[in-house]
């Protein structure tokens, strides 16, 4: 793809961005796409990911392990501190998505989802950000009933999303709503 394609990687070429989430399921892909894209020469970003053990993941995975380009910060998403510089991009990618604190701590896994989302809009604001990329999740439709082919956009969700167990999905569901009024804020 990189090869093929690397006119795709202009926009970030020469770049800064700021990554939440950037060890988790989405984050991984992320870096490795950014790693391909830079060891081929087609994007100069420089890239700072927030984690609460990148000690952990760069034992896990050698390859990320003394790039130039990147560095970590350690932190959560809810609290952490600030890095004083411009970002010309900000990707929250970081969510607690633990199925046992949906069931068992609802309330808790609700919180940190807004809070953390919260506190990223507001970096990105601080950072002076030109672009804000949010990864939400199909669960804010809940459970898809079996006579739809597709989930629209448009589409409210099933019976079982205003449930308990429900509060990762709506966690995102109200990040979505806090990307819009942020984008109207701006404008």
């Amino acid at each position: 793809m990189i090869h093929s394609r690397p006119e795709i990687w202009n926009e970030l070429s020469g770049k800064s961005l700021f990554i939440a989430g950037g060890t988790g399921f989405f984050g991984i892909w992320i870096l490795s796409a950014l790693k391909a894209a830079n060891d081929k020469g087609c994007c100069n970003a420089s890239v700072v990911v927030l984690s609460r053990d990148p000690i952990s993941f760069l034992n896990k995975n050698n390859q990320f392990k003394n790039l130039a380009w990147l560095e970590f910060q350690t932190g959560n998403v809810e609290t952490f501190t600030f890095p004083i510089r411009k970002f010309d991009f900000v990707i929250h990618a970081a969510t607690e998505a633990s199925e046992q604190m949906n069931l068992e701590q609802p309330l808790e896994m609700l919180e940190n989802n807004i809070q953390g989302t919260k506190r990223m809009l507001d970096f990105a604001v601080f950072a002076s950000a030109t672009k804000f990329l949010f990864t939400s999740s199909g669960a804010v439709y809940g459970n898809q009933p079996e006579e739809i082919s597709h989930v629209s956009e448009n589409y409210c969700g099933g019976p079982d999303v205003l449930k308990p167990n429900a509060a990762y999905g709506e966690g995102k569901r109200i990040g979505e709503l806090l990307c819009s009024i942020y984008a109207r804020k701006s404008n």
